[in-house]
Parts: C-alpha cells; sequence; structure tokens
C-alpha cells in the first residue's frame, strides 16, 4: 500500500510523509477487518 505514495525509485522522504502515510494506512478500512480499521482491531475492536 506505501507504493501508492512512495513509487518504487522514491530517493528521499522526510519523516513527517512517512508519519502522515503511516496514519492514512492505520485509518483505512479493510475488508479482511470486516471494514473496520487496523487501529480499531489493534485496539481490540
Amino acid at each position: 500500500m506505501i507504493r501508492r505514495f512512495l513509487p518504487k525509485g522514491t530517493k528521499q522522504t522526510t519523516a513527517s510523509a512517512v508519519a502522515k502515510i503511516e496514519t492514512w494506512m492505520n485509518q483505512y478500512p479493510r475488508k479482511m477487518f470486516k471494514y473496520q480499521t487496523p487501529l480499531q482491531m489493534y485496539r481490540g475492536g
């Protein structure tokens, strides 16, 4: 999923850009979790 934001061959990435991507990934609902987010699953949702 990270390749949506950082294509292969990207040379430099800031820490804030990576943090934004991590936040998006943890808030994205997944079918495999019955449309809950990974963060909700981690918290016991």
